[in-house]
């Protein structure tokens, strides 16, 4: 259990990551710097790639009742990139959802 535990949460990390490379490409659209666009856009690409092959062989080894649930945990990932890379404000529903989300997900576990 801890190993499928372990390859969700990475699962989901590669999912944020993929979001956030998406996000820098897009800071890059339109721009004359099309290199950085193409760059951060097969980063995030390759991200979310990996992430899904993870999902994959999760689903082999665990249920679709509990893996795909716990893919929720990729909205903890976001919100601490969100914060602590990306400088954005957090606010108290923000918080309260991923209490949520946490909740759930010890639950969906134990």
């Amino acid at each position: 259990m801890i190993k499928i535990i372990s390859l969700i949460l990475l699962m989901t990390m590669m999912g944020s990551l993929g979001g956030l490379f998406f996000k820098k490409s897009s800071n890059h659209l339109g721009s004359k710097n099309i290199k950085l666009f193409l760059i951060s856009l097969i980063v995030g690409a390759s991200f979310y790639f990996i992430g899904a092959i993870m999902n994959i062989v999760a689903l082999k080894f665990a249920p679709y009742t509990l893996v795909y649930p716990l893919t929720s945990i990729t909205y903890i990932w976001t919100f601490l990139i969100s914060k602590y890379y990306l400088k954005e404000k957090t606010t108290i529903s923000q918080l309260i959802g991923i209490a949520l989300v946490i909740c759930g997900t010890v639950v969906m576990v134990v």
